[in-house]
């Protein structure tokens, strides 16, 4: 790569002024390749820590300003930097991500700019003697789940029983980021924050054509996260918490690895409102389902939902523990891009979901996965098949929608086909398994 000679020249100048002044010993890197479509001019780390993104620019002008500015806090927030600098070696413009996307580029001078890296020496020298004893983080832990999750008793017990049990946990610094050593440690601690779904049944509202696939090919579909209903859902966690900016930071080959199925708790009535939403406005089908035990690679668990249109008690807990300091850095969960898909706003808590998420994984593969047009919204999205008897949920009943088209001849063919799939165990009882509605008064 040819780099410009101003671009030469703010890479000799930064890494003299920093290192002779701040006494810091940094690596230096340009250009940086970070196989996306847009990548800094040079990079400033030390071992595993992240430190700042630079981008040369000139003229500064507003419109080149407000690119570069867009463009390196999504690349920062990403891939964890903590500063990000604009600069054309007159001028320097500096954002730190502990403001978050919103927070903006300030104007500073070179000496501001070296004393920033002071601090950054100063967190290099001391990381190690400033990382917490267990008990200490599991006391501000403790402290912020009373607060945080106030009255939500059965979720403050699970958590306090979690904290009790960490007494020995190990701590350790990656990319400037205090986090658990152990990965399984962090999954344990949102184990108690999600609750895990423990029950005989769950039902999904679906449509006739959803219904048929499965059945047809004897084979359980799971939809892409990508083409869900509500099309804010994959960031909504992260704007909550100011993680990234949502669509641009959006990491495409991640979320296609994600797939879903969500059902609703069990209730004694059939609901009109999952029927309306779901269930093709009554012209679908409700399946029930019986929870088997979890393969490798799906969790099934029910949403956490926010308790009022601007307020998540859970993010909030989530934000207070990684704002925790311990010396100079912060706390970090690395696997909340796993989890997170199991936080939504308050808005959808009538519905009470429980959702069965699976992650790719090279253990448990999907039997296929097939590249479908899903949805009233046309969306491109990978759908994962897998063989029904490895399936975690076993069908046990199908309900006819109340308005399905020609419903009494689809009644017969549904339990025609069941039985010449021998889809088990529904096809044991198949007549009085797959039955119509109880709901006659609605008009679709």
């Amino acid at each position: 790569m040819i780099y410009s000679h101003l671009e030469l020249q703010v890479f000799d100048h930064l890494r003299q002024e920093i290192t002779d002044k701040a006494k810091v010993d940094l690596t230096y890197e340009m250009p940086i390749s970070l196989g996306r479509k847009y990548d800094a001019d040079i990079l400033i780390y030390h071992e595993d820590a992240h430190i700042a993104l630079v981008e040369v620019k000139k003229p500064l002008t507003p419109d080149n300003i407000g690119r570069a500015e867009i463009n390196l806090k999504n690349l920062a927030l990403s891939q964890s930097y903590l500063y990000a600098i604009i600069t054309d070696d007159v001028r320097y413009l500096l954002w730190e991500a502990n403001d978050g996307f919103e927070g903006g580029f300030r104007e500073v001078s070179l000496a501001d700019i070296v004393d920033v890296f002071k601090s950054i020496k100063t967190l290099i020298d001391d990381v190690e003697s400033k990382k917490p004893h267990a008990d200490d983080f599991c006391k501000e832990v403790h402290r912020l789940a009373d607060e945080c999750l106030a009255g939500d008793n059965d979720r403050i017990g699970r958590i306090k029983t979690f904290v009790a049990g960490c007494k020995d946990i190990d701590f350790e610094v990656k990319d400037g980021k205090l986090r658990f050593s152990d990965i399984k440690k962090e999954n344990e601690f949102f184990e108690q924050l999600i609750e895990t779904f423990i029950g005989d049944t769950v039902y999904r509202y679906t449509s006739l054509n959803s219904l048929f696939l499965t059945l047809q090919s004897g084979s359980q579909g799971m939809c892409c996260l990508v083409g869900m209903n509500d099309k804010s859902e994959v960031y909504y966690a992260d704007r909550y918490l100011n993680r990234e900016s949502g669509k641009t930071a959006y990491d495409r080959n991640k979320e296609n690895n994600y797939f879903i199925l969500s059902c609703v708790e069990d209730k004694p009535d059939e609901d009109l409102m999952m029927w309306r939403l779901y269930g093709d406005n009554t012209k679908g089908v409700r399946i029930k389902y019986t929870p088997k035990d979890m393969p490798d690679g799906f969790r099934f668990a029910k949403i956490f939902y926010g308790c009022d249109i601007k307020k998540h008690p859970g993010l909030d807990f989530i934000r207070e523990i990684q704002e925790l300091k311990f010396g100079a850095i912060k706390f970090w969960f690395r696997h909340f891009d796993y989890w997170k898909h199991f936080f939504k706003p308050y808005d959808y808590a009538i519905e009470h979901e429980v959702r069965l998420l699976y992650e790719t994984t090279a253990s448990n593969p999907p039997k296929k996965t097939d590249w479908i047009k899903g949805g009233e919204f046309s969306i491109l999205m990978p759908l994962a098949l897998f063989d029904e008897k490895k399936f975690p949920l076993d069908i046990e009943e199908i309900k006819i929608g109340p308005n399905m088209s020609a419903r009494d001849t689809n009644l017969l063919q549904i339990r025609q086909l069941v039985k010449e799939k021998s889809i088990q165990p529904i096809s044991k009882d198949v007549d009085k398994k797959v039955t119509v509605s109880r709901i006659e008064h609605y008009r679709s």
